[in-house]
């Protein structure tokens, strides 16, 4: 069993805050990561929905709503969405999608601890309000984060219910350029110390 596995049971088994008692999360599971475990860009986001009917899998944004409008527009940016990594920072859904409480977040926040550890990624994007104010980001500008690189953005399911669509877009054609130009300098970085 490899480490993403057994981090993935153990997430599965959590029962640390009283999300788990919830009747979604009883039927469907808590969210684990999902995606390509050795990819150098990871997606976050807030938490599963509470209407979610895509977890029977575990996987974060893989539903009909924002999961597949999401999904569609990495791969127009120029991602392949299976070779990316993407996850929450709570792995339950919350009552009603109400916005988990700074308790939850302490409680969960040991497992996206563990999944960034064990992907060590170049570049974390987080995508919403509540995962903005987690990293202190600014909204659509390269911060840090613990020696990490952060891109704060919108979360797909407001861009796609409330939002502006071809901003969205430029946006993450925006974190392809970054994206790349990290992988770009990586790769000259270790040709010139080699």
């Amino acid at each position: 069993m490899s480490e993403f596995e057994k981090l993935a049971s153990k997430i599965q088994s959590c029962v640390a805050c009283d999300l788990s008692c919830l009747d979604v999360n009883k039927k469907y599971g808590k969210l684990t990561m999902t995606g390509h475990a050795t990819s150098a860009i990871l997606f976050v986001g807030q938490n599963p929905s509470c209407y979610r009917n895509e977890t029977s899998d575990h996987k974060s944004f893989v539903g009909r709503t924002s999961g597949n409008f999401f999904r569609n527009l990495l791969n127009q940016a120029g991602f392949d969405d299976k070779k990316v990594f993407i996850t929450n920072l709570i792995k339950c859904s919350t009552a009603k999608n109400i916005i988990p409480s700074a308790k939850t977040l302490e409680t969960c926040i040991y497992w996206f601890n563990r999944e960034v550890e064990l992907v060590k990624p170049k570049l974390i994007v987080g995508l919403g309000v509540f995962v903005k104010k987690f990293f202190n980001g600014v909204q659509n500008e390269l911060t840090d984060w613990h020696g990490y690189k952060v891109f704060c953005t919108y979360h797909p399911a407001y861009v796609k219910y409330y939002g502006n669509v071809d901003e969205f877009k430029k946006i993450l054609r925006r974190i392809k350029e970054i994206y790349d130009e990290m992988k770009f300098t990586q790769v000259r970085l270790s040709t010139c110390l080699s």
